[in-house]
Parts: C-alpha cells; structure tokens; sequence
C-alpha cells in the first residue's frame, strides 16, 4: 500500500528543501540562459542572461553551502542554526524568484518549486497565530 505523504511531493517548508530541488532548478534555467547568452552575445539580451546565470549560482551556491551545512549540523548554538535556515530560505526564495517566470513551460517542477514563507510547521503555525491575534486587536479596537 502507498503511503499517502510519499504521494504528496509538494514543497512547503524550507526544511523539506533537499540539494536534489536545488540542481533541478539550476539544470533547467542553464540551457536557457546560455541559449540567450549563445545568441545574443554583446546584446543588452545577452547581458539580462549572463546577469540572472551570476545571481541564479550565486543563490544556488549559498544555497547548497547551507544545506550541506544543515546536514552536518556544525552550529555554534541555536542562534547559528536559526540563521543559516533562514538563509537557506532567502536563498530559496531567490532561486524560485529566478524560474517562476517559466512556470507554464515543460519541465517546470510545480510541486517543488514554490515560494516559501515558512521553515517548518511549528514556523506556519506561530505565524499565523501572530496574525491571528494582530487580526482580534485590530477588531476589538474598532
């Protein structure tokens, strides 16, 4: 019998984010831009591409560097740690900034390629009772 959670392979927390997600995205947007890189040398085209290439391994880079971080759990305390997930997040974020615009194209992952507003459940979950308690006072002062 299959498990139902193996179905769901849905990205939503930062912490669910495997080097796997990381090269998908990188693999899909190289062709891409060295084909506007190819065919466009000395273009303002050329130089948009050869711009997002540099952010897009930027982001990915840091990425990886967290996630192998991550995995080899070498944190100074809980602080460190907080601060390279949220890294990875931004990190993330950038990378998904860079290959939304394909989202409707062949090969675009829209299950794993999402925006991410949360590390993990408990994250989600304190964020929205923030929110939810901002909401009632807001109410209560009207």
């Amino acid at each position: 019998m299959t498990d139902p959670a193996a179905l769901d392979r849905t990205l939503h927390y930062t912490d669910d984010i495997t080097g796997g997600d990381v090269e998908a995205i990188d693999a899909f947007l190289a062709p891409r831009l060295a084909e506007q890189r190819d065919d466009h040398y000395g273009t303002p085209g050329y130089k948009m591409a050869f711009a997002l290439d540099s952010l897009v391994q930027d982001a990915a880079n840091t990425a990886r560097w967290h996630l192998d971080k991550l995995a080899k759990d070498i944190f100074l305390d809980a602080r460190d740690r907080l601060s390279s997930r949220q890294d990875l997040q931004r990190a993330w974020n950038r990378l998904w900034s860079a290959v939304y615009p394909w989202n409707a194209d062949t090969g675009y992952d829209t299950a794993r390629w999402n925006h991410l507003d949360y590390l993990d459940p408990q994250d989600r979950a304190r964020q929205e009772a923030i929110a939810a308690q901002a909401e009632a006072e807001m109410g209560a002062g009207t």
